[in-house]
């Protein structure tokens, strides 16, 4: 799949409007996610710029596979960078309110809290009065 770059190709219909479309390119993006040579492909391919547009989006599956291909890619040090830098954090926490959401928002934002530079944009959330 590497050299025929299928996750570059997946990573440009994330630009299109389809839902259903994008249901299986999302979902498709996230099983390969687990492997570590795609991960470092889809940095390259900047899929964090990407899914900020689905998160939050008005499609409840969507955001869910969204959400869990953001959780796979989260275990990375630079995508969590990436993540903070592109202002996920704040969104984040607003959907953390969602009850549907929560123990997935609650895994990712753990995921965030394990760097001490990513710590100091929780204060400027609502994340701690919401979790407590």
């Amino acid at each position: 799949m590497k050299n025929r770059r299928i996750i570059s190709q997946l990573i440009s219909m994330l630009d299109r409007n389809n839902p259903d479309l994008l249901f299986i390119v999302l979902n498709f993006l996230k099983k390969l996610s687990i492997f570590g040579e795609n991960k470092v492909e889809m940095k390259e391919c900047s899929i964090v710029e990407k899914l900020n547009r689905f998160i939050p989006c008005n499609n409840q599956l969507l955001l869910q596979i969204a959400l869990r291909l953001l959780f796979n890619l989260s275990f990375d040090l630079e995508i969590r960078n990436l993540i903070n830098d592109n202002g996920m954090i704040p969104k984040l926490v607003e959907i953390l309110k969602a009850p549907g959401f929560r123990a997935l928002i609650l895994k990712l934002l753990y995921h965030m809290s394990q760097d001490d530079k990513l710590k100091a944009t929780f204060t400027y959330t609502e994340c701690i009065p919401i979790v407590f």
